[in-house]
């Protein structure tokens, strides 16, 4: 009979805001009915897990050894609850969505979630923390700070203030959900022509002997065109605003309009196609670019009557 092989589970664990645990006073502890030690490495002292942005791994979780079926499942439910546990307890700290790695040998990144077979003993490589700057201090702050225009309209505070916040998030579909929310949020929908408008008020007052609000609020709202035709005319504009020509604007529209349709599915159906988060960064940044250089980009009406008086003659 055949012996099960038996690993060690690794599991990191991420915080950006110095949410990290209280280490047991043997280091072992109970952790959904296995026997894991939590772990806690030493970071340099420039390393602030108060202000660092994200892949900062300060504990890990190092589960006893079980056959492999086992370790998936555990790992399983770790992904399913860590986010929830994390949202009770008003914290920041996560383990990542990552596939397992399964290691050949003692040493292993851990930054990766690892099996480690129990004929080896853990000793994950973290590699060297990133405490150095690209930033130029004298070009950045002493030159480009001073071609800023200042920013006061409320949309766009907004806006920019979860663009950074995005940064701080490695999770593609948290990232990708913010792009979005962040083109939703800006984007204003057209009326509908007038004759439409009628049609539809028709429609209200017969629903109205239905007595059915919900109906009601659906019908008033198809006054106005669909979020999605909003965001992809916002991303027209917004292209059109910083030189983009007519090919330019079809196509950045068109890409507007297939990510708005992956955001319903995730939205609504919790799974969706690939996403595409390079395509979302890459609108965010071509509307907010145009939105600080010109707010009317974000105004239909207004950038409308302003691209006509400068075509006049």
């Amino acid at each position: 009979m055949n012996t099960p092989i038996l690993f060690w589970l690794h599991v990191p664990i991420e915080t950006t805001h110095g949410d990290w645990f209280q280490l047991p006073p043997n280091g072992c502890l109970n952790v959904l009915g296995k026997r894991a030690r939590l772990l806690e490495r030493n970071l340099p002292n420039s390393v602030s897990l108060t202000s660092a942005s994200t892949g900062v791994i300060k504990q890990w979780l190092i589960f006893d050894p079980v056959n492999e079926v086992e370790a998936r499942q555990l790992w399983k439910e770790l992904k399913e609850k860590f986010p929830a546990l994390a949202f009770e307890e008003k914290a920041s700290f996560r383990i990542g969505q990552n596939e397992l790695n399964i290691a050949t040998r003692s040493k292993y990144d851990g930054l990766i979630p690892t099996l480690i077979p129990a004929s080896f003993t853990p000793d994950p490589e973290w590699g060297v923390p990133n405490i150095t700057s690209y930033m130029n201090g004298t070009l950045v702050l002493g030159t480009k700070l001073n071609s800023i225009s200042p920013i006061t309209d409320i949309r766009l505070i907004a806006a920019l203030d979860l663009e950074i916040a995005s940064r701080y998030d490695v999770l593609p579909r948290s990232i990708f959900l913010a792009q979005l929310t962040i083109l939703d949020s800006l984007a204003v929908k057209n009326e509908r022509e007038d004759a439409t408008k009628q049609w539809i008020d028709a429609k209200i007052q017969e629903a109205n002997k239905l007595n059915d609000p919900g109906l009601i609020s659906s019908l008033t709202n198809l006054k106005q065109g669909s979020h999605g035709a909003a965001v992809r005319a916002l991303v027209s504009r917004a292209v059109r605003a910083i030189g983009g020509d007519r090919t330019e604007q079809s196509a950045k529209s068109k890409l507007a309009g297939q990510l708005y349709s992956i955001r319903s599915a995730l939205s609504h159906a919790g799974s969706g196609p690939t996403l595409n988060v390079r395509g979302a960064r890459e609108l965010v940044s071509i509307v907010l670019k145009a939105s600080i250089l010109d707010i009317d980009v974000l105004d239909p009406i207004a950038f409308a009557t302003k691209q006509c008086d400068g075509n006049k003659p």
